[in-house]
């Protein structure tokens, strides 16, 4: 299954990448615009800057665990 044949948008956060789109999926470097737009924020590792995403976010720890 593609996410993009379900119409669901992904957004990308990479602060040091400034183009519009990555892939396909939208780009957006400023993490306030992120974390207002996307709807789950899936991550590799806990940060203290992602602390604003909340409930939003799923942690995917490779080697410590979900």
């Amino acid at each position: 299954m593609c996410i993009e044949n379900k119409d669901i948008e992904v957004i990308v956060h990479e602060p040091v990448l400034w183009q519009a789109e990555f892939y396909k999926p939208r780009l957006e470097n400023d993490l306030a615009v992120f974390e207002r737009d996307a709807c789950l924020v899936v991550t590799n590792r806990r940060a203290p800057i992602l602390a604003d995403a909340g409930a939003k976010m799923y942690v995917f720890e490779r080697f410590g665990g979900n």
